[in-house]
């Protein structure tokens, strides 16, 4: 499941303004995480944009990291930046990479995962708007994705030898959510 927690929205208070949305996901993948979207109003009740996303962690046992860019089109049946239902398809592609350090009883003493997925679906869900100039802004969503997932390992046993393995790719549906917290202005 990919869930997006939204901290910190800006946004124009006027739907005829492009309006900027960053969101800081502190705390899910160890407190490295970014993301940074721009939503360009293209009617009364249409915006659309770009997002980027980078992230990771990192401790004794190796290091995890992500990046992935996607756009996405917004229909709101109240109006963009009002409260109300909206259907949001989007498509993405992330990269995710994990390394592994093992200790010297273990089978392994270093590994390495790398996926890559393309994704494809739309999310669906209702905006909450309170406040006048500056105004918080809650969004909750769930939705369906496609993805096309390809990955590799290495592994280094503990005699150096080196074992790969490639991952022919993996096709499904995929559950998604919007969760977005945030401040709007």
């Amino acid at each position: 499941m990919s869930v997006s927690l939204v901290l910190l929205t800006l946004a124009a208070a006027s739907a005829a303004k492009p309006h900027a949305q960053i969101y800081a996901n502190s705390g899910l993948f160890g407190g490295r995480d970014f993301n940074l979207g721009l939503d360009l109003p293209l009617a009364q009740k249409l915006s659309a944009g770009p997002y980027f996303a980078t992230g990771g962690s990192r401790d004794s046992a190796g290091e995890l990291s992500f990046k992935g860019v996607g756009a996405r089109v917004d229909y709101h049946f109240a109006g963009v930046m009002q409260t109300g239902w909206y259907v949001s398809p989007f498509i993405s592609r992330y990269t995710m990479d994990l390394r592994v350090d093992g200790e010297k009883e273990d089978q392994f003493t270093a590994g390495r995962i790398e996926f890559a997925a393309l994704n494809g679906g739309a999310t669906g869900g209702y905006a909450w708007y309170y406040g006048d100039s500056v105004r918080f802004m809650i969004r909750l969503g769930l939705g369906a994705m496609y993805s096309s997932i390809s990955g590799q390992t290495e592994l280094t046993t503990k005699d150096g030898e080196r074992r790969e393995t490639d991952y022919s790719t993996m096709n499904g549906w995929l559950p998604t959510a919007d969760l977005h917290l945030g401040i709007a202005f």
